[in-house]
C-alpha cells in the first residue's frame, strides 16, 4: 500500500495483530537515503502514526530521515529512537 502527502496528511487503515513488515520511502531531491524496511509487532484495537524525523545536515540544503512508528493509543514510540539520528558521534 502507498501513501503520499505533501502536508502532512493521515492515512488510516485496518491491520491485523502480531509482525508486520513496513517499507517507508522518502521522495526529495534534498536527501539521501535508501527505503528503510523494518518489522513491528502491532497491537489489535490501536491506532498507530508512521512518520520519520528529519535532520538537517546542511539547513535547506540537505537533510537525512529516520523512520518512526508511534503507537497513539499507547502513547509511546515503538520503532525509532534518538540512537538512530545520533551518527556525529
Amino acid at each position: 500500500m502507498a501513501f503520499d502527502s505533501p502536508i502532512h496528511g493521515r492515512f488510516t487503515t485496518a491491520v491485523e495483530q502480531g509482525k508486520t513488515e513496513l517499507v517507508i520511502d522518502h521522495n526529495s531531491q534534498l536527501v539521501i537515503a535508501r527505503p528503510a524496511r523494518f518489522t513491528v509487532d502491532l497491537l489489535g484495537g490501536h491506532n498507530y502514526v508512521i512518520g520519520r524525523i528529519r535532520v538537517e545536515r546542511i539547513p535547506s540544503a540537505y537533510y537525512e530521515w529516520f523512520p518512526i512508528v508511534y503507537d497513539e493509543t499507547a502513547q509511546k514510540i515503538i520503532y525509532g529512537s534518538e540512537d538512530l539520528i545520533d551518527q556525529d558521534e
